[in-house]
């Protein structure tokens, strides 16, 4: 019994570990996008883009309270610096890719606790 615990703590450790690196790898991206945004409704993308990696038109004249048009010319900026990417599946979304990666990844190291 003891033996289980003491592999589920491990493995609650080991994820936190990737947690807190997945943190930081998005507060990296954060700010590297701040520095790059080509527009004030692109600077206010980029914490949609962080909660909402993949987005249409829509979600963005919603979420940054834009027209559609507007909405649109924010996405286009936004994929000129490199940001989105269109979708493969969908013609009306995009996809922060970088940031799917992220998510999608977990800690190359198993750092102990120090």
């Amino acid at each position: 019994r003891d033996d289980w615990l003491q592999l589920l703590c491990e493995a609650i450790a080991q994820r936190s570990y990737a947690s807190v690196e997945q943190l930081h790898r998005l507060r990296r991206v954060r700010g590297r996008y701040r520095d790059a945004a080509p527009s004030l409704p692109a600077a206010r993308l980029i914490d949609v883009l962080l909660a909402r990696p993949v987005l249409d038109v829509g979600l963005i004249a919603a979420r940054l309270s834009l027209s559609s048009d507007e909405a649109y010319t924010t996405a286009a900026a936004a994929h000129d610096v490199g940001w989105l990417t269109p979708h493969p599946e969908d013609p009306d979304a995009w996809m922060a890719s970088e940031v799917l990666d992220i998510f999608a990844s977990t800690a190359s190291d198993k750092r102990q606790p120090v």
